[in-house]
């Protein structure tokens, strides 16, 4: 995919045709929607690492990955990614669904599952008060989220402990 993706990105920047702009525009959304199918929960290390666009990390049990506002964690077992865990970067920046982090946080949700997903909603309250975290199964695969009051301060997917 990503060979694709690079592929169509060089032929939309050829002027002059725009038949061919717009081929390579459609080439380069389906080589990005087609790579998000890919789900790191269960991809062999390899896959992780090249989803992630990492470098190789030979034996670590832990690989990480960070951008602007959220980390991920992918938690691995046996040569396989068995969890991810997503939490915001900075300090003040910890809130996963804050409008800065919401869009990056679903990406990497849909990424880790392989599958389309939209963050949570906050928990509703039980005899008043809020619970503190939420938890639901996509497919086969567990997914936790940790909340203080209507702020969601991590994902966890799959087999992963902070």
């Amino acid at each position: 995919m990503d060979e694709v993706l690079a592929r169509a990105e060089e032929a939309g920047k050829v002027s002059g045709d725009a038949e061919l702009t717009a081929r390579a525009a459609e080439a380069a959304t389906w080589a990005r929607e087609e790579r998000r199918k890919i789900p790191l929960i269960g991809a062999e290390r390899a896959v992780v690492l090249q989803l992630l666009h990492l470098s190789a990390e030979p034996s670590a049990r832990i690989i990480t990955w960070e951008r602007d506002s959220v980390v991920l964690h992918c938690a691995m077992e046996a040569e396989r990614c068995v969890g991810v865990y997503l939490v915001g970067r900075a300090r003040e920046g910890r809130v996963l669904n804050a409008p800065e982090q919401a869009e990056q946080t679903a990406a990497l949700l849909t990424q880790a599952l392989g599958q389309p997903a939209q963050l949570p909603a906050p928990p509703a309250r039980e005899g008043g008060r809020v619970p503190t975290t939420s938890s639901w199964k996509a497919g086969e695969v567990p997914v936790v989220a940790r909340w203080r009051s209507s702020d969601l301060m991590e994902l966890r997917v799959g087999s992963v402990k902070p």
